[in-house]
Parts: C-alpha cells; structure tokens; sequence
C-alpha cells in the first residue's frame, strides 16, 4: 500500500499491517524515531528504525528527491517502508502513486467529485462508485467516437461535457421547458392587468 504523509499515523501504519499488506508511506523529516533521533538527521538510506508506539513493527527509511517545479530545486521526502529493498524499487512504486493522484484529480476537477460528502464511510463508498463510473461511461464514448489507431490523450472535459449532454439533456430539457411555462404565466397574469 503506497500512501502520503497524511496516512503516516501509528494507527494506520499497525492497521495496515495487520490486514496483511507491506506499506510504504511519505514522512514527515521532523518525524522522531523509537530512540527519539529525527527522520532528517538519518544520513543512510535503507536503515532499519522503529517508530515510538510501534515496537514491534521493524519499518525501514528511504528518501527520495523531487525536482520543484519552477525553480529546479530538489526537495528531499522521506518514506518508511515494511519492505526491506533497494531505493530504487521504493523510487518505483512511489511513480505508481503518482498515476493514482493524477486520476483522482482529474475526477475531481474534471468530473466535480469533490463536491461528493467524503466525510462518512456511505461518502467514500458514494465518491468511489461516482468515480468508477465517471471513468468507465467516459471510457466507453472514448471507444465510441476515436478512431481504433488513434493514440490522442483525450480531453477529459471535453468528454465528460459531451456525456453529460447525451445522458442528462432530457433532464434539463424538461427543467427548461417547466422554467419556460412558468416565464410565460407570470407574463401572461402581467399582460392582463
């Protein structure tokens, strides 16, 4: 499980380990050890720590270097890991996270999910479902209207504009004309007095 450091709680990381699964997860670098040490002050990677709260979970420190965007800085983030691996493959499923976030914030700005409630667990279940279908409707008028040998990244907007005039238009077409009845009676009760 890849997550950010906003999932870096004693709670999460023991939860996660005891469903099973390997973590890896961002840290903060002012983050103390079991031996009270910062996570900034390890000069090697690939050492093994304990974390206070969690004595019996052996987490091994990586960090990474993530180039700023403007200015060409490098900043330098930290994750503690249950897999005992090279940096390098830390550096690689840390890259997989990243199409995640892409993903859901396309869905978010794109598809206005993020007005869903995702506050209470029926939300996220509600927000999840929203997103699988948002992505899978869009999916489907993708193969509907491109070309098989075309290798264009879509314009996710564009898409999600065109579905929702294709599904929803009846709906607002009946807004519409019930707005235009109601236009036309208060004209109609004007024009008689």
């Amino acid at each position: 499980m890849l997550a950010d450091a906003g999932f870096c709680s004693k709670a999460f990381l023991a939860g996660v380990v005891q469903l099973g699964l390997e973590v890896s997860v961002t840290i903060p670098s002012n983050r103390v050890t079991a031996q009270g040490r910062p996570i900034g002050q390890v000069t090697r990677q690939r050492q093994a720590m304990m974390l206070p709260g969690l004595p019996d979970l052996q987490l091994w420190l990586y960090w990474i270097w993530l180039s700023s965007s403007g200015d060409g800085t490098r900043k330098k983030r930290y994750v503690v890991s249950t897999l005992n691996v090279v940096p390098d493959t830390i550096r690689a499923n840390g890259r997989k996270r990243w199409r995640i976030e892409a993903l859901f914030k396309t869905l978010k700005s794109r598809f206005g999910l993020h007005r869903s409630g995702q506050y209470t667990k029926r939300g996220m279940l509600r927000y999840c479902c929203l997103c699988f279908l948002s992505d899978v409707l869009c999916h489907l008028e993708i193969l509907e209207d491109a070309p098989a040998s075309s290798k264009i990244w879509p314009d996710w907007r564009a898409v999600a504009q065109r579905l929702r005039q294709k599904y929803c238009g009846l709906v607002r077409l009946s807004e519409l004309r019930r707005e235009i009845q109601t236009i036309e009676a208060v004209l109609d009760s004007v024009l008689l007095i």
